[in-house]
C-alpha cells in the first residue's frame, strides 16, 4: 500500500509484534482513559491515516459503486463487530485475567479456516489432521478456562470476566467470517480501501455517543497521550505492513510467524499488567497454536498454504 524498498518479509514481521502487544497496551490505556476513548480514538487515527495513505501515496479513490453492494455492509458488520467486541472484552476483563481473552481471541486462525470452508470454497484435504487440530484448539481453551473437576467456569475473578471471555470468543469468530468473506468477494467490495471507512464510522460513532463513565479524558496526561497516539499509529502500520507482506512476501513464512502473536501477547501482559502467567496458561497457549497449525495443515494442497488475516 505504500512504496518501499524494504524486504516485504521484514515488513510482514512488524505486525506480529504490534498485534502481540495490542491487547495489553490497550488494556493499560483503557484503565486510565476508558473504553470509548481508547477504541474510538484508535479507530479514528487508523481510519484517517488510511484515508490519507490511499489519497496521497496509493492515489486510489474508494470506488463509489461499493456502497450499493450489500456485501460491503456485511463485511463492515463483521469487521466492526470484531473490533468492538474484542475491545469491550478487554475493558471488562480484570487485569489478572487478560491472558484468558488473549487465548480466546487467538481462536481466529481456526475460525478463518472454518469460515473459509463454509463461505470461500476452501476444502478439507486431510480430514484426520483437520479434526485433530480442531479438537486440540478447543481442548486448549477448555484446559485454561474450565475446571476439570466439574466442567464449570473457572474462577475468573469478580465482575464481568465471564462475559468478557464469551465476547472475545465471538470476536474471534467474527474475524474468521470477515476474513472468509473478504477472500471471496473482497475486491468487489473495495478490498483494503474499505477498511478505513469501517474504522472512521466506528470511531466517530463512539466519540459521538458520549456514554457516561466510558471515557475519562481528564486522566489524559502527556505520557498517556504519547502512548495513545503512538498505539493508533502502530496499529495503522500493522495493517499496511501485513498487506505488503501478504502480497509480496513469503506467505508460508509470515503465516508461521503469526503463530507467535499469542505468546508475545501473553508475555507483554505479564510484564506490563502483572497478569497471571501460570504453567497451565503457557501450556494452553502452546496447545492452541499447534492446534491452529495442524488445522491449517488439514486444508492445504501440496506446496500451498492459505493466507491468514490477523486482527489488532
Amino acid at each position: 500500500m505504500f512504496k518501499t524498498k524494504m524486504n516485504p518479509n521484514l515488513l510482514g514481521l512488524l505486525p506480529v509484534f504490534i498485534w502481540g502487544i495490542s491487547i495489553p497496551v490497550s488494556k493499560m490505556l483503557m484503565m486510565k482513559l476508558g473504553f470509548l476513548a481508547v477504541m474510538g480514538g484508535v479507530q479514528v487515527i487508523c481510519g484517517t491515516l488510511g484515508m490519507l495513505n490511499q489519497t496521497y501515496l496509493v492515489k486510489r479513490k474508494i470506488p463509489k459503486d461499493i456502497f450499493w453492494n450489500p456485501y460491503f455492509y456485511v463485511r463492515g458488520a463483521f469487521f466492526i463487530g470484531h473490533i468492538f467486541l474484542i475491545f469491550l472484552a478487554n475493558a471488562l476483563i480484570t487485569k489478572n485475567n487478560v491472558s484468558l481473552i488473549i487465548l480466546l481471541n487467538y481462536f481466529w486462525p481456526t475460525a478463518i479456516i472454518l469460515s473459509s470452508i463454509a463461505l470461500a470454497g476452501v476444502r478439507v484435504t486431510r480430514p484426520v489432521f483437520f479434526v485433530a487440530g480442531i479438537i486440540l484448539v478447543l481442548a486448549s481453551l477448555s484446559f485454561e478456562i474450565l475446571k476439570p473437576e466439574n466442567i464449570a467456569m473457572a474462577s475468573l475473578g469478580e465482575g464481568w470476566d465471564g462475559l468478557a471471555c464469551v465476547l472475545a470468543f465471538i470476536a474471534a469468530i467474527l474475524w474468521g467470517l470477515y476474513s472468509a468473506i473478504s477472500r471471496k468477494i473482497g475486491d468487489e467490495t473495495g478490498g483494503s480501501s474499505a477498511v478505513p471507512v469501517y474504522q472512521i464510522v466506528l470511531g466517530t460513532t463512539l466519540f459521538l455517543s458520549f456514554i457516561p463513565g466510558m471515557a475519562t479524558w481528564e486522566n489524559l496526561d502527556a505520557p498517556t497521550a504519547i502512548m495513545f497516539i503512538g498505539y493508533g499509529i502502530l496499529m495503522f502500520i500493522a495493517y499496511i505492513c501485513w498487506d505488503v507482506g501478504m502480497r509480496k512476501g513469503n506467505i508460508v513464512f509470515l503465516s508461521l510467524c503469526a503463530d507467535f502473536v499469542p505468546w508475545i501477547s501473553l508475555t507483554t501482559a505479564w510484564i506490563l499488567l502483572d497478569a497471571d502467567l501460570t504453567v497451565k496458561t503457557i501450556l494452553s497457549g502452546v496447545m492452541l497454536v499447534f492446534g491452529a497449525i495442524i488445522t491449517r495443515y488439514g486444508t492445504l494442497v501440496k506446496k500451498q498454504i492459505p493466507q491468514d488475516l490477523p486482527p489488532e
